[in-house]
């Protein structure tokens, strides 16, 4: 099948799986670019991208024929041709008009137009707010059934019975006893 035939999807002749490395690819030669190297072997490039080398040239052929035998690829060149067959010469609206509300996971703040709720996910955050949960319910067990040792080197937690009318607090959860009678919890 010739580069600009399609197939019945509408795509040109170029396998998925070859698209799916092809900014892979495009990383790598980016990382050259940054270095100042202005042509590189298909070994060198396979090796940067992480696959084989017929496999990189075989993906590459897809595209044309860009590369010289014995000499590489000029580098820059096939910046340009990747870059072109991704669709990334040109710019592409990622998003149709309508959108009022944006839940945001990336780690960057996002401007949008008046109008556009957004919130921010940060499951860093959401993972340590849990531990604290956690954590507290492992202080309530700790009292409750009266364990001397967390058994990972942390300070002894004893429940210890509470002479007084109102509960004890572990931090602001009160705290009963396995009698029912209220206890208090002590570091020692």
């Amino acid at each position: 099948m010739s580069r600009s035939s399609a197939t019945e999807n509408g795509h040109h002749g170029i396998p998925e799986a070859t698209v799916n490395r092809l900014p892979v690819y495009l990383r790598a030669l980016y990382a050259l670019a940054d270095r100042g190297i202005a042509t590189v072997s298909s070994e060198e490039l396979a090796a940067a991208a992480g696959v084989n080398s017929a496999k990189l040239r075989k993906d590459l052929s897809h595209l044309g024929s860009y590369g010289t035998r014995g000499v590489g690829y000029d580098v820059e060149y096939l910046v340009y041709q990747v870059s072109r067959e991704l669709g990334l010469t040109q710019d592409w609206p990622v998003i149709i008009a309508g959108i009022t509300s944006i839940l945001n996971f990336a780690p960057a703040v996002l401007n949008v137009p008046p109008g556009v709720d957004v919130r921010k996910v940060d499951l860093s955050i959401e993972l340590q707010i849990l531990a604290f949960h956690a954590q507290r319910r492992a202080v309530v067990r700790v009292a409750r059934n009266g364990e001397r040792d967390w058994g990972d080197g942390r300070r002894e937690l004893r429940a210890k019975r509470h002479g007084g009318g109102e509960p004890a607090h572990v931090g602001d959860i009160p705290v009963e006893g396995e009698t029912g009678m209220p206890t208090q919890a002590v570091a020692t």
